[in-house]
């Protein structure tokens, strides 16, 4: 669950144990070898109040016929989970030896895992889910931030930005002030303090009227017993005018692919198995000639993890910087992927962490991998997200690798809303829960140098009636699209689909009026 792709390998439960990570160690005496078993495979320490505690307790079994030999026992992840230190250990065949472990929340969820290092021949790295959670309140503020747009002179264009208890107890807001000239926030549809159950939102109404052609920014602070978030606003006074957007369509063989792999602990293993195989997929690439792109985003932000990799990275390097690359922690919405991808996206601006992803003319494509649904936190539905993406990579496409619509597997969640996102986009559909990837790899990298071409184009400003232009390579094109008012986005005919390497470009009037 969300609170608060990987390729090549499947779950193993709701434990993280890695068997298969390595391969099986030749014994002398194959009758003669210790055999890590742990119970329970998963700890869930339920719902806590700041400063309770609870302690649970793991036991490691040795069933084998030789010694076993415990070099570590350790928590990763979250602090909140502790043990008393345990050193070096020698386990007897059939004798065992407990591992207590205590929880005392913080924030509204903890994961965490407990890893075991042992001499275990099939299984040397053993660890092991911990989950909690706390009965705090928890406040969320979406949009964060949120763009007003063009607006004419002293013409007032309302917004909502709305509050959300994402915790799991009533939360409290007892201040709210608007900064910053131009906005202002409608005080007298509420009063202080405003209390939320756990899933409930209110709306506020922030109007924006700039007075003059000007850039105005400005800050909406809000205080809570769950947190005490900051919301930046922008707007800017101009008058309606013409404006351009313009899109290069894709060319033979440039590619840009971005992974994304949910980092909860139950993904360990797959995140294991998609470092180790990823020059399988390089080398696929590479056979085509192909010319690409990869990075990997897990964190909130979307911002890459390392460095890109192209297809003038050195071979031998290859593994060891995708491996960095995922190895990398998630953020607080590490179920989050295609929030994640469109923050990915926005990212690739001259300046910002992304740059140099999403080359003109290249086919975009991103790998989502989770044993989970899609959980975006910030109200967005699977289409919304979809459309912002695209909006930014009309080229782009989501592969799926998730469990099964409608009932997911033993090892896994049906992938809600990734499902959706990958059909919507004409991307695989590919199930996290088979073991032989062999396939999957070859059907990624095969459509990834596909050349795709988008009839869908979405427009950054809402244009106003009759005045949109459209244009493919500086010639005006009078048949063969339309405008989709609901999507905001110009539909190309498919027989008229602009083609491979062209510029299309579409002129509108734009901005915000009263009239």
């Amino acid at each position: 669950m969300l609170l608060f792709p990987l390729l090549f390998g499947t779950l193993l439960g709701s434990s993280c144990i890695e068997t298969g990570l390595n391969p099986e160690k030749p014994d002398e005496d194959l009758d003669l070898a210790p055999e890590l078993a742990i119970s329970p495979e998963r700890l869930d320490f339920g719902e806590l109040r700041p400063g309770e505690s609870s302690a649970l307790t793991v036991t490691l079994t040795n069933e084998g016929t030789k010694a076993l030999s415990v070099s570590s026992v350790r928590i990763e992840g979250d602090t909140v989970f502790t043990m008393t230190a345990m050193g070096a250990t020698t386990i007897e065949p059939g004798d065992a030896v407990d591992v207590a472990i205590t929880f005392s929340p913080v924030n509204v969820e903890h994961e965490g895992s407990l890893v075991v290092l042992s001499d275990d021949p099939k299984v040397p790295r053993a660890t092991v889910e911990l989950m909690g959670y706390g009965l705090v309140p928890q406040l969320y503020v979406f949009p964060n931030p949120i763009d007003f747009g063009r607006v004419e002179p002293e013409c007032p264009r309302d917004n909502t930005i709305t509050l959300k208890n994402i915790g799991r107890e009533e939360l409290t807001v007892d201040g709210l002030a608007q900064l910053g000239d131009g906005f202002v926030l409608d005080e007298s549809a509420f009063t202080l303090p405003l209390k939320l159950e756990p899933e409930e939102t209110y709306d506020l109404k922030v109007t924006f009227t700039p007075l003059e052609v000007a850039a105005y920014s400005g800050e909406l602070w809000v205080s809570s017993d769950g947190g005490d978030p900051v919301v930046p606003q922008s707007g800017e006074g101009a008058p309606v005018g013409e404006f351009v957007d313009e899109w290069t369509q894709p060319r033979s063989n440039q590619v840009d692919i971005m992974f994304f792999i949910d980092k909860s602990c139950s993904m360990e293993d797959d995140k294991e198995r998609l470092a180790s195989n990823f020059t399988k997929f390089t080398d696929k690439l590479s056979a085509i000639d192909a010319d690409y792109l990869v990075m990997v985003a897990t964190k909130d932000n979307g911002c890459k993890n390392g460095t890109f990799i192209t297809k003038d990275t050195a071979k031998d390097d290859i593994s060891a910087l995708f491996r960095q690359a995922v190895d990398q922690p998630g953020g607080a919405y590490t179920e989050a992927g295609l929030m994640i991808t469109r923050n990915a996206v926005n990212q690739t601006d001259g300046g910002e962490c992304n740059e140099g992803f999403m080359r003109d003319g290249s086919m975009v494509s991103f790998v989502l991998i989770s044993d989970e649904p899609e959980q975006s936190p910030s109200g967005a539905s699977w289409s919304e997200n979809v459309a912002a993406i695209r909006y930014k990579a009309p080229t782009a496409y989501i592969n799926a690798v998730v469990g099964p619509v409608p009932d997911g597997c033993a090892t896994a969640e049906a992938g809600y809303g990734y499902n959706e996102a990958a059909t919507a986009t004409g991307g695989l559909l590919l199930s996290i829960c088979d073991y032989d990837w062999g396939d999957h790899v070859s059907k990624i990298a095969d459509l990834a140098t596909q050349v795709l071409l988008p009839n869908t184009f979405y427009l950054e400003d809402e244009p106003q009636d009759g005045t949109i232009r459209v244009t493919v390579d500086g010639e005006e094109v009078l048949t063969g699209w339309r405008y989709d008012e609901a999507a905001n986005a110009i539909v190309f005919e498919e027989e008229s689909i602009p083609g491979e390497g062209t510029l299309v470009q579409a002129f509108y009037a734009s901005g915000y009026s009263c009239d």
